[in-house]
């Protein structure tokens, strides 16, 4: 059954490269079908990213905050899951 199928694939290969042989412009028409299609994905692509723009992006932070909802009681870090230890660092005794 493998043998089989690698003998029909051999000969449309061959077919195949047997029509490329005969028209000289090939190489050319390949090209021109990965542009086209290089242009038609990219055209696609920028139609989708067009549409993306319900939202737009604001630098300044104050403009997500509601006001009134953010209340800073006090200043301090916390950092949570790091331990911090002192120790001193041994003088030289020379």
């Amino acid at each position: 059954m493998n043998m089989l199928l690698y003998i029909q694939n051999f000969t449309v290969l061959t077919a195949a490269s047997a029509a490329a042989k005969a028209d000289p412009n090939w190489l050319r028409m390949v090209i021109i079908s990965v542009v086209i299609g290089l242009l038609v994905g990219l055209i696609y692509a920028l139609i989708l990213k067009g549409s993306l723009t319900s939202v737009h992006r604001n630098d300044a932070a104050a403009d997500y905050v509601r006001p009134g909802s953010f209340k800073l009681e006090r200043e301090q870090d916390s950092f949570m899951y790091s331990e911090t230890d002192k120790k001193e660092k041994p003088k030289d005794r020379n």
